[in-house]
């Protein structure tokens, strides 16, 4: 009789021990997870404002007569039509990908007698994090080695509020050409790559250098464009006129 007393206590306090790892579990995962996406977010944020603080840098030296932010090719332009595109080495770029990989050289990086980025101070590893591998060996510079959407064909006559620099779950087709009096745009996700963040959050780098850390709950932004602005090419070619967003494979064009 006693040992089945014994027994019965003993089934009845395993149940309670389980239900309460159940209840803790249940409590403590979302915890663990928001802590982990703020965590994610100040990274990324913070890898964002170092590579707009090298390149606007950069900018200012002497050595360089034109503007290291990417000018965009659009609609079939010649890739190296010097008298168009007045960025480094006079190419105009098609995705981030490949602008970032010729900013840091890449194609150079294991020969150090003719490495000679067009930035110091900056990595791969500022391309990469949560959840997104930072690129390794000696390949060429690949889209899932990118988290970075960047802007292409900026201008110094365009607002600060600009987003430069976009995490690229973002689907920067979703933004908006908006005045100033009426700049917030809802965001939408990108249906094409899920890191870093997914749906829960995203990173934007101004143009005039302040960064942005918002989770779904605050997914929208103040893109704010100049009114009919953009930078006109040399030749007055409208279509470079247009402020585009690099995306690590391709071009998306705000609506």
């Amino acid at each position: 009789m006693k040992s089945e007393s014994k027994q019965k206590f003993s089934l009845t306090g395993l149940l309670v021990v389980i239900g309460s790892l159940a209840l803790l579990t249940a409590i403590l995962i979302p915890a663990i997870s928001r802590a982990k996406l703020q965590a994610d977010l100040h990274m990324v944020g913070s890898r964002g404002k170092d590579i707009f603080v090298v390149i606007v840098g950069a900018n200012t030296m002497s050595e360089f007569p034109a503007n290291l932010w990417p000018k965009a090719q659009i609609d079939g332009e010649d890739n190296r039509n010097v008298a168009e595109a007045q960025d480094i080495i006079e190419i105009m770029f098609q995705n981030s990908t490949r602008y970032f990989y010729v900013l840091l050289d890449g194609e150079n990086r294991f020969e150090p007698s003719k490495f000679a980025p067009y930035v110091n101070g900056l990595d791969w590893s500022k391309l990469a994090g949560a959840g997104v591998p930072e690129l390794s060996g000696r390949g060429e510079l690949q889209p899932e080695n990118n988290m970075w959407s960047i802007a292409g064909n900026i201008s110094d006559d365009m607002e600060d509020l600009v987003p430069l620099l976009v995490t690229r779950n973002v689907d920067c087709s979703s933004f908006h050409i908006k005045t100033q009096a009426n700049p917030d745009t809802p965001l939408r996700w990108s249906q094409q790559y899920v890191t870093p963040f997914g749906s829960k959050g995203f990173v934007i780098v101004r143009k005039g250098g302040a960064v942005f850390r918002g989770t779904a709950k605050y997914a929208t932004t103040g893109a704010v464009y100049p009114v009919g602005g953009g930078v006109q090419s040399v030749a007055g070619n409208t279509n470079l006129a247009s402020l585009v967003y690099l995306t690590p494979d391709g071009i998306a064009y705000p609506k």
